[in-house]
């Protein structure tokens, strides 16, 4: 074994010889042997000796002392560099719950409906993602959108396809152009929104000019639209624009004949609300709203990816209950798809897991509201090309093997011929 002789003297330094070196630890003098003693005989008595040689030493400095002197402090160590703080790295996906917030349109809407039910979904069956709806939506949840980037990792919202291109233009509310939000499923597959009006000599877009016309608050989903394609048509400055206060409010104004034309909503749900009345009271007639020249010019100019949806004749009289034809012949309205989507930043694994879940428990969606229904067969049909879905959708897409997009739409709708749906007869 290797030999070690501890000395218990403070604050003593010892040099003896090459063999032996002093170590400070803990105010204390150790003598470290570089080598090996074996006890017993000359080793023994050179061990004996060098314990008698240290402790001359360490009389000899005793007795030389200032009893009343302070024993010499040891020099102050080297400080030790400070330990670099390490980055926080973000949890593994499953550690912990993934808090996603989604906005919603306002107490009963379809928005709102699917929202609420969209994370009573998630949050009973999946194990970590969780989903809380929020109210926030139109221009207001733009304005949150662009103004908090920090929070878009964590965000869902609902939206239609056209108000992709809102953000990438940058249109009013918003201050400039950000990346947009990603779409996810719709509830509203085959629909378009646009106006009406009473007087079924007004045909065409151009006819609005002089026109006494409500389409919501400017910057709002429908009024971006019309003007984009008046804008294109060369004749919104000659529109008759009304603002007022509320939908409800503007369908008043037009049944009471203080206004000539109105936006009466998503045209799928017609028949299932309160936008129907101007067509049951006053009469309404569904005009055409551009070529697919003129879709395409508003597309370039105002950077909003709308396309033509085509209403042909016979489509609501039944279902209404109507004694005249309110499409008279076929029209282009504008495709107007709502659902939800996902800001770019949420990871890709979450999107997958929340849109997983949602197919998996899609056909319980019809309890939170009757539109719920399209999800069951038409989830993907939002009408915008492909390269808009989020990547964790378009992984579930492609795993169920579901045309999504335009491309769904357009299959969608050959189904709906093919069934004799009215909407769709005319294609």
């Amino acid at each position: 074994m290797e030999d070690q002789i501890l000395l218990d003297y403070r604050y003593i330094g010892v040099y003896i010889t090459p063999i032996y070196e002093p170590m400070w630890f803990s105010g204390s003098l150790r003598l470290w042997s570089h080598r090996k003693v074996i006890w017993g005989g000359k080793s023994m008595r050179l061990s004996l000796l060098l314990v008698a040689l240290a402790s001359l030493l360490m009389l000899a400095v005793a007795c030389g002392s200032d009893d009343d002197a302070a024993p010499a402090a040891p020099a102050a160590p080297a400080a030790a560099a400070p330990a670099a703080t390490p980055t926080p790295l973000p949890p593994t996906l499953g550690d912990e719950p993934y808090e996603l917030t989604i906005w919603v349109g306002g107490q009963g809407s379809s928005s709102y409906a699917l929202g609420v039910g969209t994370g009573e979904i998630i949050n009973k069956n999946h194990p970590w993602v969780r989903v809380r709806a929020i109210e926030q939506n139109g221009p207001e949840g733009m304005l949150t959108y662009e103004q908090q980037p920090d929070k878009r990792p964590y965000t869902l919202l609902s939206a239609n396809q056209n108000d992709i291109g809102r953000y990438t233009a940058g249109l009013p509310p918003l201050s400039g152009p950000i990346e947009p939000p990603m779409a996810l499923f719709n509830y509203a597959p085959n629909s378009s929104v646009g106006v009406v009006c009473a007087d079924p000599e007004i045909k065409e877009i151009t006819d609005l000019a002089g026109k006494k016309v409500a389409m919501g608050a400017p910057g709002g989903g429908i009024f971006v639209l019309v003007e984009a394609l008046a804008k294109a048509a060369g004749m919104w400055d000659d529109v008759d624009i009304q603002t007022t206060a509320s939908s409800s409010q503007a369908r008043a104004a037009y049944i009471d004949g203080r206004i000539d034309c109105v936006s009466i909503g998503i045209i799928d749900q017609w028949t299932t609300s309160s936008a129907a009345e101007p067509m049951q009271t006053r009469g309404a007639y569904l005009l055409n709203h551009g070529s697919e020249e003129l879709f395409a010019k508003a597309r370039e100019e105002s950077g909003i990816p709308m396309v033509p949806n085509a209403v042909c004749p016979g489509a609501f009289e039944e279902k209404l209950n109507l004694d005249y034809s309110p499409v008279q012949a076929r029209v282009n309205y504008v495709a107007y798809t709502p659902g939800y989507m996902a800001a770019p930043q949420v990871p890709q694994e979450v999107v997958y897991q929340l849109m997983r879940t949602i197919y998996d428990h899609r056909f319980e969606y019809k309890d939170f509201h009757k539109n719920g229904v399209y999800l069951e067969n038409e989830m993907a049909n939002m009408v915008v090309g492909g390269e808009y879905f989020h990547p964790g959708a378009i992984q579930l897409y492609d795993e169920e093997g579901i045309e999504y997009g335009v491309k769904g739409h357009e299959a969608q709708q050959k189904i709906a011929k093919a069934e004799g749906h009215g909407k769709v007869a005319c294609l």
